[in-house]
């Protein structure tokens, strides 16, 4: 049986009584997912040489809570919206909600990154009161001979390049040696050794300072490494996010100033 216009015509007069005159059509299916496809991928993550910090990390935690937040609202204007003949597919709106509980994800772990930054990047001076009493390594090249000698007078110095050969002299007041010790071959790096306040034919020496140096054998020649004294951390100082150590002999040093731990 045909339909004429007039049917047809009322059909639709009455769909719309139905559903109210404020109804507006929805974008295409092909419209939307461009749409969700853009959103989505302005969230993601791109490699990048740029060094992480916490204040980077914080600030694409933001971007991605406005990101979520934009979804949200356009999801849910697109819902009021959509064209009640034809509505979102239930696997659709799923499918986007998981999308975002990606970027929501990734927004999560942004934090718990940042945290763990700003505990690392912190110099806590509980952590550092570990310090007290341990011997550290500093730039210096007096040696202080005490009256009564609790062990050895512990120093060091930093090689450039490997050696073949490495030996310690150590001088008096007068500047004349007193002592040489051979350390044998040493790689780059830190080398330390150990001084027992003897002079070279095993008598003991007046208490007081001294003096020594560190020469290694290479095969560009002799080699002159930095002086490094042990001396024992007495207290910890903080001055803005820069920690500081007080030493025995009555000096500071900032804890990048510190070669290694004795």
């Amino acid at each position: 049986m045909a339909i004429d216009s007039t049917t047809q015509s009322g059909a639709a007069s009455s769909t719309a009584g139905l559903w109210g005159s404020n109804i507006q059509q929805a974008p295409s299916d092909t419209s939307n997912a461009a749409f969700f496809a853009d959103l989505l991928n302005a969230s993601k993550v791109e490699q990048t040489d740029e060094v992480i910090t916490a204040d980077s990390l914080s600030a694409e935690a933001a971007d991605a809570e406005s990101t979520e937040d934009q979804f949200l609202t356009l999801l849910l204007a697109q819902m009021n919206n959509q064209d009640p003949l034809n509505p979102l597919e239930n696997a659709e709106v799923t499918s986007q909600l998981a999308q975002i509980s990606t970027v929501s994800g990734i927004e999560s772990m942004n934090k718990t990154m940042t945290a763990l930054l700003e505990r690392f990047q912190s110099s806590n001076p509980v952590d550092a009161a570990a310090m007290i009493d341990r011997k550290v390594l500093v730039s210096g090249d007096r040696l202080t001979l005490p009256e009564s000698l609790d062990g050895k007078v512990q120093a060091g110095a930093e090689l450039k390049t490997s050696a073949t050969e490495v030996a310690v002299q150590i001088f008096g007041a007068d500047g004349q040696p007193v002592r040489e010790m051979t350390l044998g071959p040493q790689a780059a790096g830190t080398v330390t050794f150990e001084w027992d306040g003897l002079d070279a034919d095993g008598d003991e020496l007046a208490a007081g300072n001294y003096t020594f140096q560190v020469v290694g054998q290479t095969s560009a020649g002799l080699q002159v490494a930095a002086p490094l004294i042990a001396d024992k951390v007495t207290g910890i100082t903080r001055s803005g996010e820069n920690l500081s150590y007080r030493l025995a002999n009555g000096t500071t040093v900032t804890a990048d100033n510190v070669n290694g731990v004795l």
